[in-house]
């Protein structure tokens, strides 16, 4: 049975659902449109009504392809890696140890997410680390496998260091991990428990580790002597390397709506053939010095680019979505893709302004989005650990290097990772620190051109249903 479209514009669940077929779905509408993959929460099937219904009251005028995936939205919460390549979700038994000093809790029954107790280990505030380790585990092969993990922080403001190192021989060969945030916007987020997919390009290696025969693992924090950290620990395991993207992609994305997106950046990667997603304040459109909505429909209709709300005016993009309560989110998304949807423009995605972020701009981007970018500084796995916090290695600025992007690049093609770069204005002459220059745009995107990397939009990424290998 189809999805109606009020009057009103809003798209209206019917009563019957016996008939639709287990999630994801595509449910038509009466209009001739669809959504591409509305899914809620459900074991086993479609949800009650009531929890459909109440998703889809804040679908106002939403353009078809709104895709509310719980899978694409919620990243790893609703599934363990496979079995075979499950480490330890650290349950009775267990066998980790903490090293001295501070305090631990190895069999943690008030606060877990998977089975019915986690480890967590408390450094002493003396700045000395504090490690959660076991050696000799069954070898894990992971030679075609990315690690994943379950962690959560109570208070990052102390916090000097939070690692993983994998590895053999007592750790003498490893691999080692930081996933301590340094941006404003944490991405590992205090009192949050966070599933964390890792790349292997981004690992510190000593020795000669093998991804083939992991035995030993160990997670560590460090505080910064002026106070405590506690890190609770719920899973170690490996989840299967996507097949979609075999050389890894490139997602290009501009902020802010500038003329120079159309005038030169667009240039440049029509020499490839290569799309962009455009993140446009739509206060700033045909404003002196921005895009304009005919260079936006252009930008769609010629160059294959993304079209995608930033924010509704200026105001709210210098005050971030931090600074909304969730009934005004509601209203500031709901203008964002009404706006998409009244001019035929994508919107299936986000980019937070400043990159900032907190519990319910993450929890409202959710129900709007299929995914949202940051501007947290590293290579993005696919699939990514969290689609609403999407990762960004390729912060143009500047003061950028090209070889820094290059090798950015190098990196997402050897790990078959996502590599998100993000400019504003490309300008003959950089004149402010979000401006970067015609010239070396150009050598980053021939760079990418000749490496074979593939190249997408981010909602194009995400829509793969990268998801299905686990």
């Amino acid at each position: 049975m189809p999805i109606r479209k009020s009057p009103s514009g809003a798209y209206v669940v019917p009563s019957d659902l016996s008939s639709l077929p287990s999630l994801p779905a595509v449910l038509g509408t009466s209009d001739g449109s669809s959504f591409e993959y509305l899914e809620v929460d459900a074991p086993g099937g479609v949800a009650s009504v009531s929890s459909v219904v109440a998703q889809s009251s804040r679908l106002l005028a939403l353009e078809p392809s709104i895709g509310a995936s719980s899978q694409n939205v919620r990243a790893l919460g609703a599934a363990l890696p496979k079995r075979d390549r499950t480490v330890t979700i650290f349950q009775a038994g267990h066998g980790w140890a903490t090293n001295a000093g501070g305090s631990a809790n190895l069999n943690d029954t008030t606060d877990f997410v998977f089975g019915s107790q986690s480890a967590s280990i408390t450094t002493d505030g003396a700045a000395t680390a504090k490690t959660l380790k076991l050696v000799g585990f069954t070898a894990a092969n992971a030679a075609t496998w990315s690690p994943v993990i379950a962690i959560k922080v109570d208070d990052q403001t102390h916090l000097a260091a939070m690692q993983l190192y994998l590895g053999d021989t007592n750790l003498a060969n490893h691999y080692k991990w930081e996933f301590k945030s340094t941006t404003t916007a944490k991405w590992v987020t205090s009192g949050d428990w966070v599933v964390i997919v890792l790349a292997w390009g981004d690992a510190t290696v000593v020795g000669a580790p093998s991804r083939a025969a992991i035995t030993d693992g160990q997670f560590r924090a460090v505080d910064d002597a002026a106070g405590t950290v506690t890190m609770h620990c719920n899973l170690l395991g490996f989840i299967p390397e996507q097949t979609v993207y075999p050389n890894g992609v490139v997602s290009f994305s501009f902020d802010d709506a500038y003329s120079s997106q159309y005038t030169d950046a667009r240039a440049i990667l029509d020499l490839y053939g290569f799309s962009a997603t455009a993140f446009v304040i739509l206060e700033y459109l045909g404003v002196g010095g921005r895009l304009t909505l005919a260079q936006c429909k252009a930008l769609r209709d010629f160059s294959r680019w993304s079209i995608c709300g930033h924010a509704t005016t200026g105001a709210v993009h210098a005050a971030r979505f931090t600074s909304l309560t969730a009934a005004q989110l509601d209203v500031e998304f709901q203008a964002l893709k009404r706006w998409c949807a009244d001019n035929g423009f994508d919107g299936r995605v986000a980019a937070y302004p400043g990159g900032e972020y907190n519990a319910t701009v993450l929890e409202k981007t959710a129900e709007y989005f299929l995914g949202a970018r940051t501007v947290f500084q590293a290579v993005d796995t696919l699939p990514p650990s969290n689609a609403v916090k999407l990762r960004t290695a390729g912060y143009l600025t500047s003061a950028t290097l090209p070889a820094t992007i290059t090798a950015a690049i190098d990196a997402a093609y050897a790990g078959k990772n996502w590599l998100h770069i993000v400019g504003h204005s490309i300008v003959a002459v950089p004149a402010v620190s979000t401006d970067y220059s015609i010239a070396n745009f150009q050598t980053i995107v021939d760079y990418a051109a000749t490496k074979g990397i593939a190249v997408a939009t981010i909602g194009d990424v995400l829509s793969q249903r990268l998801y299905a290998a686990f």
